[in-house]
């Protein structure tokens, strides 16, 4: 201030440190934080570590330097303002190479910081494919049927392979006629959470079949064979959309996890591969680690042309706690591959199994062979 007219650019008063944290965690008002601005402005050091502060990683850096922090004698606001200023400089870097290493590192700092550890990033999601769209199905074209695969009975999800024992894990295997639908109404306040996949293997694993193909018993994965959540399709008129309807009444019913697959490989082995997906992929949307409904997924992804879906569901399927498919969806993953332009991959997929006693491996050969 001069001549006694106040100066509205001139910082007023004492800038403290719980001012300016709060300014870098956005917990000021307005008015506070133009005051915290106008301190900024009007010192370039302060200004290059209220930077540092916001950089990502730099407020918990602070945080682990109270310890170090000046006490009471001496310039304390030199001492704190060059504590920030270092944490400035390593969050800087800390930012920058974070962008190309995307493991934890410890970096060192300036004197007053021993140690900084870089916070690990997010793991990045298991699966890299897009999630499987309705429309996609619906604008699927299907591939010519002489190139289809999972029909023939000499495939070893078919009941005609039945006797074909595992090497490793034996199975119980039963047969069931297809069981009618019995949806029930819930509670409108019924939330419906999908069980737990069990994570160990069991010597004996029980399997059924359901219009002559494979599937794992409910059981063995949930400890439960659990039900699947219908939508009612029609809406009253007092509602603007089937969620209002339920939330309302509690329109959404349940059918029974079989009945639901009954319905799903009825339209697969009737060459409706648009109609199965659209059912497993409503499955999935519940349990999305179910072995049966990823495996006869991939299996309608590549009928369907849909080659980067179905190395996605096959290669789950493969590689499943649960390893009762994996011998045919590591062999049509193999093709899954080929045909989404990866052929080396394929080929080194093709002759590991060639290698292998798997049921395929006489296939794999024999496409080694040739060349395909």
């Amino acid at each position: 201030m001069t001549n006694g007219t106040f100066d509205r650019f001139t910082p007023r008063g004492t800038l403290s440190r719980e001012d300016l944290m709060a300014y870098a965690e956005g917990r000021l008002d307005p008015a506070a934080a133009h005051e915290v601005e106008l301190h900024l402005e009007a010192d370039p050091l302060l200004r290059d570590a209220m930077e540092g502060l916001q950089q990502p990683g730099a407020l918990q850096g602070l945080h682990r330097l109270r310890a170090h922090a000046p006490q009471a004698g001496g310039n304390a606001w030199l001492g704190w303002t060059a504590s920030i200023t270092a944490i400035a400089i390593v969050s800087g870097a800390v930012y920058l190479f974070v962008g190309n290493e995307p493991s934890p590192q410890v970096l060192p700092a300036m004197e007053q910081v021993t140690m900084i550890t870089v916070p690990e990033p997010p793991a990045a999601p298991p699966h890299d494919a897009p999630e499987l769209a309705a429309a996609e199905i619906l604008t699927a074209t299907e591939i010519p049927e002489s190139l289809h695969i999972g029909h023939a009975d000499t495939e070893r999800h078919s009941i005609a392979q039945a006797n074909t024992l595992p090497r490793e894990a034996p199975v119980e295997r039963t047969t069931l006629d297809p069981v009618p639908p019995k949806p029930t109404a819930l509670p409108g306040d019924a939330a419906h959470h999908a069980p737990t996949v069990a994570p160990a293997r069991k010597p004996s694993l029980q399997l059924i079949y359901l219009h002559g193909l494979k599937l794992l018993h409910p059981k063995e994965m949930y400890g439960r064979s659990p039900d699947i959540g219908l939508l009612t399709t029609s809406v009253d008129a007092r509602f603007a959309t089937a969620a209002e309807q339920r939330a309302a009444h509690g329109e959404e019913r349940r059918i029974a996890y079989l009945a639901f697959m009954d319905e799903a490989l009825d339209k697969f082995v009737h060459n409706d591969h648009k109609g199965c997906l659209e059912e497993l992929r409503y499955v999935l949307s519940q349990y999305p680690d179910d072995v049966n409904a990823l495996f006869y997924a991939g299996l309608c992804c590549y009928n369907l042309g849909m080659d980067r879906h179905a190395e996605r569901f096959l290669g789950r399927a493969a590689t499943h706690v649960f390893n009762v498919f994996d011998e045919e969806a590591e062999w049509y993953h193999a093709l899954a591959l080929e045909r989404s332009g990866k052929p080396e991959t394929a080929r080194s997929e093709l002759e590991r199994i060639a290698r292998s006693t798997s049921f395929y491996a006489d296939r794999a050969k024999g496409r080694v062979a040739s060349g395909e």
